[in-house]
């Protein structure tokens, strides 16, 4: 998210949906060594890598096992990738 404020202002109002999560910007930083644009990079990665392992198994078989490490390696290697 991109609007007014700072970091840790709350200035941009938000709606969320019931099971959604939240990472502050002080995380996403984190992620990203310092750029919060980076950090969202790699969190876009992340989701990437674990909507396409949920998807590849027939509907019988989901949520298919893997570890939430697996998707992190995964997208750091995309991130890497650029």
């Amino acid at each position: 998210v991109h609007g007014p404020g700072d970091g840790q202002s709350d200035d941009i109002p938000a709606m969320l949906a019931d099971g959604e999560y939240v990472f502050d910007a002080d995380t996403v930083a984190a992620l990203g060594n310092g750029s919060s644009d980076a950090g969202a990079k790699l969190l876009d990665h992340f989701r990437e890598a674990l909507r396409e392992h949920k998807r590849s198994a027939p509907n019988h078989k989901i949520p298919p096992k893997a570890s939430p490490l697996a998707y992190m390696k995964e997208a750091l290697r995309r991130h890497s990738k650029g």
